[in-house]
């Protein structure tokens, strides 16, 4: 599967009900792989529920063969574009490199940390969507900025009945590193990493394999609460720049104990917020933020079209008053 238009199920455009917004999401993921199949976090469940709203949700994957013609198709019927990329990484250059100066209004989704941007770059976006507080200083104050973050409560939740642990130190995510999942070396039992093997550093894999961790590749959804389930905690000893926010909060909505590094404050924030961060808090502040990027964009095509219209009186006037010169 590689057209931009071929997606499972849960991705196939709704009709917009009165009122609503027609979004357009551009994210990337391998086409057919498992997160392009099963992809089922906080943020789809946040679409979701923002499309029985009436809102019309389609998708463009930039990874994708047709991607640029796809994107081009209906990005025009679109009332907001919503990247979800970190900056400067493929999708939020996808939409810059194909947005046209007449496109509808623009949001992103901000699912990494970078370096602080300039607002002259980070106005392109009408709404900044930011996961943390701790993130949020490293954005300019004078961006739109709404925060935005949750999880599938509805998929992630604890079990009916109490699960033998069958390992002792769980850690999922890509094994990089900036996500330090060496550091489970360090800890002793039944260890378990699981992640997206394909971008993970190959040495670190086998680092942790020679050490005793068995690592398993990325897993659907459902089996994943499965693994929170059977775990006697989550470890997550990512560095700053290292994610590690969305595994924290399913681990405590499946009601497992969490243990980060002290060095990274915006872990201990998201430990601290989880719980109030659900689907339904994340469909509000989406709604919230791109239903304001939407007045923003088209307050700022007016102030342009009274410029334009300015600029094009007063060359009337300078034009007019150079005829009655030259009559005279």
């Amino acid at each position: 599967m590689t057209a931009a238009t071929a997606a499972p199920f849960w991705r196939v455009p709704a009709a917009r009900g009165p009122g609503g917004l027609s979004v357009l999401v551009v994210y990337w993921a391998t086409p057919g792989g498992t997160k392009d199949r099963t992809w089922n976090d906080g943020f789809i469940a946040a679409l979701r529920e923002l499309a029985q709203r009436g809102h019309r949700i389609s998708f463009v994957n930039a990874h994708c063969d047709d991607a640029v013609d796809a994107f081009a198709a209906r990005h025009g019927d679109a009332d907001v574009v919503l990247a979800k990329s970190n900056w400067g990484w493929i999708v939020d250059r996808f939409v810059r490199r194909h947005t046209t100066r007449a496109a509808p209004a623009r949001a992103i989704m901000v699912s990494g940390i970078s370096d602080p941007i300039s607002y002259r770059r980070g106005r392109f976006y009408d709404t900044v969507f930011y996961q943390t507080e701790w993130y949020r200083h490293r954005l300019s104050e004078r961006l739109h900025l709404v925060h935005a973050y949750g999880i599938n409560t509805k998929a992630m939740h604890p079990p009916a009945d109490p699960v033998e642990a069958e390992w002792d130190w769980l850690y999922v995510g890509a094994l990089t590193a900036n996500r330090r999942p060496d550091r489970l070396l360090d800890k002793t039992g039944r260890r378990l990493a699981v992640g997206d093997v394909s971008s993970s550093t190959p040495t670190l894999v086998d680092r942790l394999r020679e050490g005793g961790v068995v690592v398993r590749d990325y897993v659907p959804y459902d089996e994943l609460r499965s693994l929170y389930w059977s775990a006697e905690r989550l470890y997550v000893p990512a560095a700053l720049d290292g994610g590690g926010e969305r595994q924290l909060m399913e681990a405590i909505a499946c009601g497992r104990p969490v243990e980060v590094e002290p060095d990274n404050p915006k872990l201990a924030e998201v430990v601290a917020k989880a719980a109030s961060w659900t689907e339904a808090y994340f469909a509000d502040q989406l709604e919230r933020g791109l239903t304001e990027a939407v007045e923003r964009a088209s307050r700022s095509r007016a102030r342009r079209l009274r410029t334009l219209e300015a600029r094009a009186w007063e060359r009337g006037r300078q034009r007019a008053r150079s005829v009655r010169q030259e009559l005279r």
